[in-house]
């Protein structure tokens, strides 16, 4: 998985799509709770970038960040192009 605290009131994702079976679908995690199953293969994809809000709050503070493969996606493949906060 991959896991970071930030300091933040925004937290955004950037992940890619493929149209190749490898790839699978990745939970997020912010503070500990789910907030959102990504999914790496669409069929119609083109290696295409998408960006999701993760987490939005009007109060700055320290956040906890983890992305990890999916049930079922372990072995699968899941690229993150970017994480950005403020």
């Amino acid at each position: 998985s991959l896991k970071m605290t930030l300091e933040c009131t925004t937290l955004l994702l950037n992940y890619k799509t493929s149209n190749a079976n490898t790839f699978g679908a990745a939970d997020v995690y912010v503070d500990g709770k789910k907030v959102t199953t990504l999914n790496g293969y669409l069929g119609s994809a083109w290696n295409n970038c998408n960006v999701i809000v993760a987490f939005e709050d009007t109060k700055r503070g320290k956040h906890t960040l983890e992305i990890k493969m999916a049930p079922g996606s372990e072995g699968k493949k899941f690229t993150v192009l970017g994480v950005a906060y403020n």
